[in-house]
């Protein structure tokens, strides 16, 4: 379980109506944003995890998961914690919504 319970119940996703486009280069990848007309300047990981997402909304037990498997060997509370910014950060950015699940 997450530090905050409530994100254990969410779905996560890009918002309704959002393109986002991607370019890499290296270790970072720029991120166009439609809605908001902004840019961004995201690290590799980051950038693969928001994709993922805009792909097909994702829970947070997913994202989990998939963390936790990628860096096998550290705790989980470490993972969770990375998890747990990341979205916080994405969501400051209009890059992504958290939904309550039913």
């Amino acid at each position: 379980m997450s530090k905050a319970p409530e994100l254990d119940l969410c779905t996560i996703n890009v918002p309704v109506n959002a393109n986002l486009l991607f370019k890499y280069w290296d270790e970072e990848c720029v991120i166009y944003n439609n809605l908001s007309g902004e840019t961004h300047l995201l690290e590799h990981y980051g950038a693969e995890l928001l994709s993922s997402i805009n792909e097909q909304p994702k829970t947070y037990q997913t994202l989990l998961k998939k963390l936790t498997t990628d860096f096998d060997g550290s705790p989980q509370a470490k993972i969770a914690g990375h998890l747990e910014n990341i979205l916080t950060h994405f969501q400051e950015l209009n890059l992504i919504e958290m939904k309550a699940c039913d």
